[in-house]
């Protein structure tokens, strides 16, 4: 059994290379570009609560959808300093684009664990989360957040929740990613590829066309592709499997034009490690989210008092998460 060192370390490097594809937040696959209705509006009621020239600390960033929300803010524009830390390391493209007042408002950091922060005690005036705080070590992190707030401090978070559209999504993903697992369509597609390399030339594609053992190999990969389409069509959520199906293809068709059966086995492989790594991802999600009775004890022995707690809406109706709004006593 892996231990913690290594267990950090593999996450570290999952999100790391989630992160670098440029995702605001960590449902890509299900939700684009940044989140809106209840959470922008919640976060917007934090801010006009916060001083002028308020210091703000985002935990569990990633590629800082809180910070771009809090930038383009009327209420943003009076804070002093934005730090967004994460454990992953984090160069969020976006903040190239601000204006250079902006820009040196925002500080990001990398390889930060929420618990074990490097700020001094009463550093912030708030110090909030989204979807990130809970996937720590909360008897570590959470007296770290109360240690760095200020007297008076806000603390804000929007909290996976058990319910919510997300962890649905993600429990379905998961079934897709456990049965291609068992059917193993990469390892078929890999057999299948270092028979179509030949068909680059001419001379490859008439041997290839009188080889029964590449028959055999196209014919399984094609049983377990059509499935891959039926299970798509079944599911209310198909986007790992019509991806994989894709990239499966392409590897295919790149092993066939370089004559290379090597190029589409990269591919592959590539493939099969965004599996590991999304089911990693998949299941920290569905471990951290919270009910009601978690959330009843989320601040016990903190310090903190609760002073808002409600369930956040998409605007479609479906749960999202969870908003918990607690103060530092001045």
């Amino acid at each position: 059994m892996a231990d913690d060192s290594t267990l950090l370390a593999e996450r570290r490097r999952s999100w790391t290379n989630y992160w670098a594809s440029g995702a605001l937040h960590s449902c890509l696959g299900s939700f684009d570009g940044n989140y809106a209705g209840e959470v922008p509006e919640a976060w917007r009621g934090a801010l006009a609560a916060l001083p002028a020239g308020a210091t703000v600390l985002d935990l569990c960033t990633g590629n800082g959808a809180l910070p771009a929300l809090f930038v383009g803010e009327p209420a943003g524009a009076a804070l002093a300093r934005i730090h967004a830390v994460d454990l992953a390391q984090i160069r969020p493209d976006w903040v190239n684009q601000l204006e250079p007042g902006q820009r040196e408002r925002v500080a990001f950091q990398g390889g930060i664990q929420a618990e074990s922060l490097p700020f001094e005690d009463a550093s912030f005036d708030l110090v909030c989360s989204q979807f990130g705080i809970e996937y720590t070590d909360l008897g570590r992190s959470l007296p770290e957040v109360a240690r760095v707030l200020k007297p008076g401090g806000l603390f804000a978070v929007v909290l996976h929740d058990t319910e919510s559209l997300m962890c649905r999504n993600a429990r379905e993903e998961r079934t897709h990613l456990a049965w291609m697992a068992e059917h193993n369509p990469i390892a078929r597609a890999a057999e299948l590829c270092r028979f179509v390399a030949r068909a680059a030339t001419p001379e490859g594609r008439q041997a290839l066309a009188a080889d029964p053992a590449a028959e055999k190999a196209r014919l399984a990969l094609n049983e377990v592709m059509a499935a891959m389409t039926l299970r798509a069509q079944e599911h209310v959520v198909p986007d790992v499997l019509v991806q994989s199906q894709r990239t499966i293809f392409e590897a295919i068709q790149a092993a066939m034009r370089s004559g290379d059966a090597e190029v589409g086995l990269q591919g592959l492989a590539w493939l099969r490690e965004q599996l590991l790594q999304s089911d990693l991802r998949l299941a920290e999600l569905l471990g951290c989210a919270l009910d009601e009775a978690a959330l009843d004890g989320f601040l016990a022995g903190t310090g903190l008092a609760e002073e808002t707690r409600r369930p956040l809406t998409f605007p479609g109706g479906d749960r999202l998460g969870w908003w918990l709004q607690a103060r530092k006593p001045a």
